[in-house]
C-alpha cells in the first residue's frame, strides 16, 4: 500500500510541476516512463532554459549525486574543521564549480553546482502537492 500512495505521489507532484510550467507532454513522458522527480525536474529545466542560458555552475551531476549532495554536511564540515571541506562529493562539487568558474571561494567557503541550487529551490514546491 505505502508503494502505491510513493507512485501516485510521484504521478501528482510531476504532473503539478508540469501544469506550472506549461509541460504537461513532458509530464505525461516522464509518468509513462517512470522518472524519478529529480530526473523529470532536471529534464524540465532544460526544456525551459535554453541551452545558451544555462548558469556556469552546472556541473553535469547524475541523479544520485543530486540526490547524495548535502549542504548541511558541507557547513558542518567548513564549521568545524579550521581547513574546510576535505573530501566528498561536496568538495569534489565545488571544486568542479571553482575549475569552470576560474575562482577559489573563500578560505571557508565552498560553491554550490547549479543542480543542487534547482533541487533545494523546487523542493519545497513539489512537496506542498504531495502525500507523504
Amino acid at each position: 500500500m505505502n508503494e502505491i500512495y510513493r507512485e501516485r505521489a510521484r504521478a501528482i507532484s510531476i504532473t503539478e510541476l508540469g501544469r506550472l510550467h506549461q509541460k504537461q507532454d513532458l509530464a505525461s513522458q516522464a509518468i509513462f516512463q517512470g522518472w524519478s522527480f529529480e530526473r523529470f525536474k532536471a529534464e524540465l529545466i532544460k526544456n525551459i532554459i535554453p541551452p545558451d542560458h544555462r548558469p556556469l555552475t552546472e556541473i553535469g551531476l547524475s541523479e544520485k549525486e543530486i540526490r547524495l549532495y548535502s549542504i548541511s554536511r558541507a557547513l558542518y564540515q567548513i564549521s568545524s574543521d579550521p581547513v574546510g571541506l576535505r573530501a566528498g562529493l561536496e568538495r569534489e562539487a565545488s571544486d568542479a564549480v571553482s575549475k569552470v568558474l576560474n575562482s577559489s571561494p573563500t578560505q571557508r567557503g565552498f560553491f554550490i553546482p547549479w543542480e543542487i541550487q534547482v533541487r533545494d529551490l523546487t523542493v519545497s514546491t513539489a512537496g506542498a502537492c504531495c502525500f507523504h
